[in-house]
C-alpha cells in the first residue's frame, strides 16, 4: 500500500522516543547490506548503506575453511560466537556435513575479524567524526546478522560507545518467532502502517482488550497479519 525508508521502519520497531530525541546510531546488519541511520531531535538525520553484511561473513568462512557456501552459512548460524573464551574452550573440532572437521576457534576468529571491520566501517559512515556528540545514546545493532553471540560486547570494546541489540518492541502479543532482530524491519513496517492509518482515521492507542472494537481497526489488522505470518511459519 505504501513505501517507507527501511531505516525508518527498523527505527520504529527498535528505538525508543528518548533515543531518537537524544541522538542515536542504528545499524541494521542484514544478509547483503548494512543500513545505517542516525536519529536526532526526534527525526532521521543521516542515512547510508554499506555493501557488507552477513553474506561477506559466510563468504569468509567458506574461503577460510574450504567449505561450500551453504555449509559455511549453516556453520555460521550454529556455531559463530565472538565472545572471548579460554583457549581450551575455543580449540574444539566441529563435524560438518561434508565429513570434515573444522576448528571452532578458527571459525569464530574469521567471524570476529569481519564483524570488527564492519563495525569500524559503520563509524566511518557517520557524517562527522564527533559521533559521540552527535549520538550520545550510542549504537543500536539490529538485523539478522546482529544476533551473533558476543557482538554487543565486541562492538562496545571496539567502538568505545554504548551498544545494545535492538529487538522489536511496541506490539502486544508478539511471539518469540518474531521477537528477534531479524524481524526488526518487518515489525517496523506494520507499526509504521498502523500509525499512518491512525492519523488518517483519527485513531488513538487502545489496549489489547479493545482490539476487536472499531476504534482499534489498525491494531486488529496488525494482529491478523501476525497470526497469518505465524501460521505460514508453522
Amino acid at each position: 500500500d505504501d513505501l517507507v525508508l527501511e531505516a525508518l521502519a527498523s527505527g520504529e520497531a527498535v528505538l525508543s522516543p528518548d533515543e531518537k530525541e537524544m541522538g542515536v546510531m542504528l545499524a541494521d546488519i542484514g544478509g547483503g547490506t548494512t543500513d545505517i541511520s542516525v536519529f536526532k531531535d526526534g527525526s532521521i538525520y543521516h542515512t547510508s548503506v554499506l555493501p557488507v553484511a552477513g553474506y561477506q561473513v559466510t563468504s569468509d568462512i567458506a574461503l577460510g575453511l574450504g567449505l561450500p557456501f551453504d555449509i559455511a552459512e549453516s556453520m555460521k548460524r550454529k556455531y559463530a560466537d565472538v565472545t572471548p573464551h579460554p583457549a581450551e574452550e575455543q580449540d574444539q573440532a566441529i563435524n560438518v556435513d561434508n565429513g570434515h572437521n573444522i576448528s571452532h576457534a578458527e571459525l569464530c576468529n574469521i567471524v570476529k575479524a569481519r564483524m570488527e571491520e564492519t563495525l569500524r566501517l559503520i563509524l566511518l559512515e557517520m557524517p562527522t567524526s564527533e559521533y559521540t556528540q552527535l549520538a550520545p545514546a550510542g549504537l543500536v545493532l539490529t538485523g539478522g546478522s546482529s544476533s551473533v553471540p558476543g557482538l554487543q560486547e565486541l562492538a562496545s570494546e571496539t567502538l568505545r560507545v554504548p551498544v545494545r541489540i535492538g529487538l522489536p518492541e511496541g506490539v502486544y502479543g508478539i511471539t518469540d518467532v518474531l521477537s528477534g532482530p531479524a524481524y526488526a524491519t518487518g515489525v517496523g513496517l506494520l507499526l509504521w502502517a498502523t500509525k499512518g492509518n491512525g492519523r488518517q482515521a483519527g485513531w488513538s492507542k487502545t489496549s489489547p482488550k479493545d482490539w476487536n472494537d472499531k476504534s482499534a481497526t489498525p491494531w486488529k489488522k496488525v494482529f491478523t497479519m501476525f497470526k497469518s505470518l505465524i501460521g505460514a511459519k508453522k
